[in-house]
C-alpha cells in the first residue's frame, strides 16, 4: 500500500478509534478560589416510624421525598491544599406523606473545609429557626453532616480501573466515646460527564449516626451504596446516586444521664441523586 493510500486510512482509524484515557491518576480535590458550583438533589424512600408508648407500640408506614438545590463557592486555598467553601440551601422542598417538612433549610448557610482527599472538617452552619422541624425538635441535620462528609472520596496513590482502596477512622461522639466510619472504593472506568473527563467510582459506606441534643439522643447506623462521577481535573462533583438503608433508635435523655427508649425510624432504601446544575 503507498503512502497516499495509507494516509485516508490513518485518518479514518483515528476517527472512529476510541480517545486515549490515562491508564492511571492521581484523584485530588483542587478546584481554583472563586470556583462555584450548583447541585440538584433528589430524594425518595419507604420510612417506618416506631413511637413506643406506656403498653403499646404503634408502627407508621410513610413516604419520604423531595428535591433541593445547593450552591458551593471556594473562597480560600492554603499552601498545604485546604480549600475553604461557602455552601447555602437555594432551595428544599421535602415531604413526608405528601405534607411539607418545615426543615427551615433554605437560606442557610454553612462553612467547612477540604483538603486534597476530600475530607471535609471545621463545619460551621447558620442555628436552626425556633419556628423550624430542627428547631423544635432540638435536632439539626446539618449538625450530622460533619461527621457524614468525612468519608474519604480519594485515596493516597493514583488509581486505574479496577483499583480499589478502603479507609477506616473514628469520629468523636458526645460522650467521649470513638465511632468507627469505614468506605470500600472501587474505581470503575473513566468516562465523560458534561464534555470533561471524570472518574466514575463505586463506594460502599458503614456509618453511625449519633446525635444528642436537647435531651434527645437518635442513634444508629447508615450502609449506603454509592456511584460518583469526579472530575479528572479539579476532583469535584458531577454527579453522585446512591442507595441508603437506615437504622435508628430514639431515646429521652433524663437530667440524671440514663436514656429511656421513646421510638425507631427505619428507612431501608432511601435513595437520592445528586447532579451539578451546570445551566444554572
Amino acid at each position: 500500500m503507498s503512502c497516499t493510500s495509507r494516509f485516508p486510512a490513518l485518518c479514518l482509524i483515528l476517527l472512529v478509534a476510541p480517545p486515549v484515557v490515562a491508564q492511571q491518576t492521581l484523584l485530588r480535590y483542587q478546584p481554583p478560589v472563586g470556583s462555584q458550583k450548583t447541585y440538584d438533589a433528589q430524594v425518595s424512600g419507604d420510612i417506618t416510624i416506631t413511637i413506643q408508648l406506656p403498653g403499646a407500640t404503634t408502627p407508621q408506614q410513610g413516604k419520604v421525598s423531595g428535591a433541593m438545590r445547593m450552591t458551593e463557592n471556594v473562597t480560600a486555598a492554603s499552601t498545604d491544599g485546604y480549600r475553604t467553601v461557602e455552601a447555602q440551601f437555594v432551595s428544599a422542598d421535602i415531604t413526608y406523606n405528601e405534607q411539607r417538612l418545615p426543615l427551615g433549610l433554605v437560606g442557610r448557610k454553612l462553612q467547612f473545609s477540604r483538603d486534597l482527599l476530600g475530607r471535609v472538617s471545621n463545619l460551621t452552619t447558620q442555628p436552626a429557626g425556633n419556628g423550624d422541624l430542627s428547631g423544635m425538635m432540638g435536632f439539626d441535620p446539618l449538625e450530622a453532616a460533619n461527621d457524614l462528609s468525612l468519608v474519604v472520596a480519594f485515596p493516597e496513590k493514583p488509581v486505574g480501573p479496577g483499583d480499589s482502596w478502603e479507609n477506616e477512622y473514628d469520629i468523636p461522639a458526645k460522650d467521649g466515646s470513638r465511632l468507627r466510619v469505614s468506605t470500600q472504593s472501587c474505581l470503575k472506568q473513566f468516562t465523560e460527564a458534561a464534555g470533561r473527563p471524570v472518574a466514575m467510582v463505586d463506594s460502599k459506606a458503614r456509618v453511625p449516626l449519633v446525635v444528642e441534643q436537647q435531651g434527645m439522643r437518635i442513634m444508629g447506623q447508615m450502609n449506603a451504596n454509592i456511584r460518583s462521577l469526579y472530575y479528572l481535573d479539579d476532583g469535584t462533583l458531577a454527579r453522585s446516586q446512591s442507595r441508603a438503608a437506615i437504622k435508628l433508635s430514639i431515646y429521652n435523655v433524663k437530667a440524671d444521664g440514663t436514656a429511656e427508649p421513646m421510638g425507631a425510624c427505619e428507612i431501608p432504601d432511601l435513595q437520592s441523586v445528586v447532579v451539578e446544575a451546570t445551566g444554572a
